[in-house]
């Protein structure tokens, strides 16, 4: 890819990416974004592996019974 496709600037503390909105769509950009977001947490990290995941499945566990609650009451 060229210029002309996109540029990158880094401006005092920010890194900025500049490209026609032609040439992805929102939501796939939204999911790059988080990604590297959550590249970066995890590189600074110290949680384990078993950790994360009993993490995660608490997180499931919360999730699906808000939304049980959710749905039970209509």
């Amino acid at each position: 890819m060229n210029a002309e496709t996109y540029s990158v600037t880094v401006e005092e503390q920010e890194i900025v990416i500049r490209f026609r909105s032609a040439l992805v769509d929102y939501e796939a950009l939204q999911k790059l974004l988080d990604y590297i977001a959550m590249q970066s947490i995890r590189e600074r990290s110290d949680l384990s592996v078993v950790d994360a995941g009993n993490l995660a499945s608490e997180i499931d566990r919360d999730v699906w019974e808000r939304a049980k609650q959710t749905y039970a009451e209509k």
